[in-house]
């Protein structure tokens, strides 16, 4: 690209300046219709300006740059970019006009070229006085009174900016949902299951507004509640049972995510949530569960595999925790800085590791299995009410067993050495010697090798012989497993975690790091701790210290984005996508939100609510937006086609946990035990052999204590995640995701079909059906009374008489076809690890099965609307 200079210098000496006047474009455009900066320009300059005048310094062609009102105004050495209310003298007129190739803006060979609209939107902003403002979600949100709509619909504040913007579009809101309907997405959406049939019957004889708000409250004190927040948040924590990698060892991370189920039922307030995740550790007197939260931070994959390198990996941890931390709390792209300036928000790669610098100072060495991955923690589920005295009693015994692995650690290498002379000195006087010794052939193989070119087996061989005689290690070990066994019968067994521990003394030094690489770090400049000054207060408040006061920082009042992310995430578990679409990018090159008013009324309120969660989530549910119906006119269809003004109810695919766990509520089999180990469903058999076969053991289904949990308890792991919920959208875990992909595909429509859980289930909802009494004395009546029950049992909704056709139709042909294939019947009704109910009618149950499957495949049952 070409160095950004005078051109309106050299055309005003050629007269040829006035050949370049505004388009004609401007005429459309009245100046009371003022050019919007943030929604119109600084887009167009982001796209086609900022790769190399902007913010990265290493891509910067010239001086100029364009990401800034300081730049676009600068005095660029006696002309200048942008001149305000003059666009013949304003360069970036001249440049994005001029017809000359090599001083054309954005060059031709860039790909970048503006279109005719785009250059018009330009010359009018600055025609119009080049308003400038920068951008929205850097700034500290501001609490608008709601607009006033004349009680056109209610006084709901969410309402209230709904509406206005829909009149602006000559667009009304849809009406209200019919009752179950709503019911049914407000269950989903808060719980992931369908309503209590106890609840459900209440709202539905009273559906007022003081029932429904009733019933929302219900659904928020639940434990079905406090999981669903739950399995969204491992998306965004990264969480999983294995570490990754090649090797893939298991780890035992799940208290943490037990504790992370207490924290929403308790409704922990977000920014208590946030400090204990990030800093825990460091609280004064930071008790057991706020070290397991810290775990959060420790979520990332561990490389265990033989020829790892310590400090690459202490390095990749770290970045991890930089990016899963950017992204879960300011919704910005920090992990581009790792190598490079951001192109494109204001996020240098100096400030990038000046974050490193809080996430550096635990001690870890980067690589090791997870279980053993220090610093770590042996702890029991904080679901569990363990009495104290059991709980100080492991609290020592781990204490006192940590003192003598220490102890015996320093003594080891004097214990191999003068048996290592002892060995070495009997062979020397006779090479038959070893055997008198008294010693194994495969230690008396490790002693002879010399110390350097000792394996990883030499070494386990020489460690056990010695942790065998070791009487304080034994005894140390002893008494652990004897409280591990006493909390074991109380359904407590502990877990060593992985978590984040401060240390003490000079923290570790951080350093920019060339191109990213581990290995190149720029150590004349070491780094202090620091977050982007652009996100303080003011450019004169004080970096937070130390990894607590970042996280203080990270919910502080002052901070702009924090309060927008999370209300927007909300948003998103409720609508299907957020006020700003792209929940993981809230900087330049995001999404503008679609409400910003709302946005910012949302965030105002959730910080002044003491950070409320239960409280957000009541606020959405109980709105008129939310309670609309989601069926669209062919206006709405045609002026709100993605539903973006919010003129209807939201309406899309329910995600592959939800959708197995509906079909296991369906079917009576759902196990709702809150908390516990992970465990593992059905899944295709030799997947993990196939897919990692040096990465884990074989994959055995769990009994029936675990095949029937609910879908977030589920083993993930990495190298092979769980098949069904890849199948449906959902993201691996290797790093933080907080918003999944929604797709339809043949391969969804195939689980559904032929996933052992979906049959089972399926049989199991028969079964219920089948073994009612109706009062009926027509078999007619009789299957219409069945498939109408199975419907509302598997969908929550009332069966139009258009489907009991339907069904009923398929009804009568699976009999045929089950009475003249008695053998394809049985094999339907084997499927599964439950129970048959044998006194049934085997052709009948058949048929009412493959009916049952039908319904957990129809559209109806799988989507939130």
């Amino acid at each position: 690209m070409f160095r950004f200079c005078s051109l309106f210098n050299a055309l005003a000496a050629t007269g040829v300046i006035g050949l370049l006047t505004v388009p004609s474009l401007l005429a459309e455009h009245p100046d009371d219709n003022l050019v919007d900066f943030r929604t119109q320009v600084q887009p167009i300059l982001s796209d086609r300006c900022f790769h190399c005048h902007g913010p990265d310094a290493q891509n910067q062609d010239s001086a100029f740059r364009a990401d800034s009102r300081e730049n676009l105004f600068a005095d660029l050495g006696g002309y200048f970019a942008v001149v305000p209310g003059n666009v013949d003298e304003s360069e970036i007129h001249l440049r994005i006009h001029s017809d000359d190739e090599e001083l054309l803006m954005p060059p031709p060979d860039s790909n970048r070229s503006l279109s005719k609209e785009e250059k018009a939107t330009i010359d009018l902003w600055i025609q119009q006085g080049a308003p400038y403002q920068g951008h929205w979600a850097f700034e500290k949100p501001v609490k608008t009174d709601p607009p006033d709509v004349n009680g056109k619909w209610g006084s709901h504040p969410i309402d209230c900016f709904i509406a206005e913007k829909l009149a602006s579009h000559g667009l009304t809101p849809s009406p209200s949902a019919d009752p179950s309907t709503l019911l049914r997405r407000a269950a989903l959406t808060l719980t992931g299951l369908l309503p209590p049939q106890e609840l459900s019957q209440a709202y539905l004889a009273d559906p007022s507004d003081e029932a429904y708000a009733e019933a929302i409250d219900e659904l928020l004190s639940s434990d079905a509640y406090a999981e669903r927040q739950t399995l969204r948040w491992l998306d965004a924590a990264r969480y999983a049972d294995t570490d990754g990698y090649q090797v893939d060892q298991e780890r035992t991370n799940w208290p943490w995510r037990d504790w992370v189920v207490k924290a929403f039922r308790e409704n922990m307030p977000f920014d208590q949530f946030t400090i204990e995740q990030i800093a825990g550790d460091m609280l004064p007197n930071a008790i057991e569960s706020q070290q397991i939260a810290t775990a959060f931070n420790r979520n990332h994959r561990q490389n265990n595999e033989s020829g790892a390198l310590a400090k690459e990996f202490f390095v990749e941890n770290v970045i991890d925790r930089v990016e899963t931390t950017s992204t879960v709390w300011l919704g910005l792209t920090f992990g581009c800085s790792r190598c490079h300036d951001h192109k494109y928000d204001p996020l240098t790669q100096r400030e990038f590791y000046q974050m490193f610098a809080y996430f550096n100072n635990i001690g870890e060495s980067g690589i090791g299995k997870g279980v053993n991955a220090n610093p770590t923690l042996k702890t029991s589920s904080p679901l569990v009410d363990v009495p104290e005295n059991l709980r100080a009693a492991m609290k020592e015994a781990n204490r006192n067993l940590t003192i003598a692995e220490k102890d015996f650690n320093q003594r080891l290498s004097g214990l191999i050495e003068s048996l290592e002379t002892k060995v070495n000195e009997a062979i020397g006087l006779n090479e038959d010697a070893a055997p008198t010794l008294g010693l194994e052939a495969d230690l008396v193989s490790a002693l002879q090798v010399t110390a350097e070119k000792r394996t990883y087996q030499h070494k386990k061989v020489l460690r056990e012989h010695f942790e065998r005689l070791d009487e304080p290690l034994m005894d140390a070990r002893r008494v652990a497993r004897n409280a591990e066994q006493e909390l074991k019968q109380i359904g407590a067994a502990p877990a060593t975690i992985m978590v984040m521990r401060e240390k003490s003394g000079e923290p570790t030094p951080a350093y920019l790091l060339a191109r990213g690489q581990y290995d190149a770090p720029v150590m004349d400049t070491p780094l202090s701790r620091g977050v982007p000054t652009w996100l303080l207060a003011n450019q004169d408040s004080k970096q937070p210290a130390n990894r607590l006061e970042l996280a203080r920082w990270l919910v502080s009042p002052d901070n702009p984005i924090t309060a927008r992310v999370i209300v927007n995430r909300i948003w998103q578990d409720h609508f299907g996508i957020g006020l700003v679409s792209t929940a993981n990018d809230f900087g330049i090159q995001g999404e503008r939100p679609s409400h910003p008013e709302l946005l910012d009324w949302l965030a105002v309120e959730f910080v002044e609510s003491g950070w409320d969660i239960k409280a957000m989530h009541r606020l959405i549910v109980t709105s008129q937006t939310y309670r609309q119906s989601s069926k669209a006119d062919p206006k709405q269809i045609a002026n709100d086609p993605k539903n973006r003004l919010l003129s209807r109810g939201p309406r899309y695919r329910a995600d592959g946990f939800t959708i197995r766990d509906l079909a296991l509520q369906a079917s009576g089999l759902l196990d709702e035990t809150v908390g516990g180990p992970s465990v593992k469903p059905y899944q295709p058999k030799g997947l993990w052999e196939t897919v990692a076969a040096d990465a884990g053991t074989t994959y055995t289904p769990s009994g029936p204590e675990g095949l029937y949990r609910k879908s977030m308890y589920t083993y993930w792991k990495r190298a092979v995640n769980p098949p069904r919920q890849i199948i449906f959208d959902a993201g691996g875990r290797e790093v933080c995701s907080v918003a999944a992909n929604r797709t339809n595909t043949p391969l969804q429509a195939l689980v559904l079909m032929n996933d052992p859980t979906f049959i089972e289930s399926a049989r199991k909802l028969a079964e219920r059906v089948l073994s009612l009494a109706y009062s009926e004395n027509n078999d007619t009546a009789k299957d219409d009374a069945n498939v109408t029950q199975m419907y509302r049992i598997a969908v929550s909704q009332p069966c139009s008489d258009k489907t009991i056709d339907v069904l009923i139709k398929n009804l009568n042909y699976f009999r045929k076809h089950y009475a003249a294939k008695p053998d394809d019947a049985e094999k339907l009704l084997a499927v599964g690890q439950s129970v048959s109910n044998d006194a049934l009618d085997r052709i009948e149950l058949a048929a009412m099965t493959a009916v049952a499957h039908l319904i957990l495949n129809t559209d109806e049952f799988m989507s939130i609307e």
